[in-house]
């Protein structure tokens, strides 16, 4: 194979005819990343994963978080990665990864994303992995990256309200813009009477609202 060639297959995620210093540098500093994701999401979602991804690394850079700037974009960039699976695949798989979680069909994304993560893009850092696996539902004790995702998915600026004033919030004060978020979204959900909240929702709620 040629160079070409194995640019190519480097782009489209496939990494086994690569040395594994290469591999793990490009793994690392998430090279071809957005490219990979898009044969995954629609036109919509990826640009929400794109957003999503550029709030997260404004917040951390702007509230001084600290966190690893390739962990806070792995993390956005592949928080929504099962978003747009066939309803059907969605439930086949969480019948066979996830038995032991009851939820709402709107939730099935964040535990298949944790999934695809590790099965696709070969991620193992477990926080990363909890911010994917959490960021929709949020729950107790969540780490600085889990935050962060968890916010930027919800503030967003193509999300179809105004999210200046959160996003600001959170830059002046990230903690309390944390709180502030969840406050947001349990108003959100209380208004929802079709939604029944998950158990992770609910012990999210009970431990930062207490």
């Amino acid at each position: 194979q040629n160079r070409d060639d194995f640019s190519s297959l480097i782009k489209e995620g496939k990494y086994n005819n690569t040395l594994a210093i290469i591999s793990n540098y490009i793994l690392i500093h998430n090279l071809y990343l957005k490219q990979q994701i898009k044969q995954y999401l629609n036109g919509t979602r990826y640009k929400h994963t794109l957003s999503v991804a550029k709030t997260a690394l404004l917040i951390n850079e702007k509230a001084n978080l600290g966190l690893d700037k390739y962990k806070v974009e792995k993390a956005a960039l592949l928080h929504d990665i099962a978003k747009n699976l066939p309803h059907i695949q969605r439930k086949k798989l969480m019948k066979e990864y996830y038995p032991h979680i009851d939820c709402n069909e709107e939730v099935y994304h964040q535990y298949l994303g944790e999934h695809l993560a590790k099965e696709i893009f070969y991620v193992y850092d477990e926080d990363i992995l909890n911010a994917i696996k959490y960021h929709t539902t949020g729950r107790a004790r969540m780490s600085i990256l889990e935050k962060l995702i968890y916010v930027s998915d919800k503030i967003e600026p193509n999300r179809k309200f105004n999210t200046q004033k959160s996003l600001d919030y959170c830059i002046k004060n990230f903690e309390k813009g944390f709180i502030k978020i969840i406050k947001q979204n349990k108003r959100y959900l209380s208004k929802k009477t079709d939604i029944k909240l998950d158990k992770s929702t609910q012990e999210c709620y009970e431990y930062y609202l207490k």
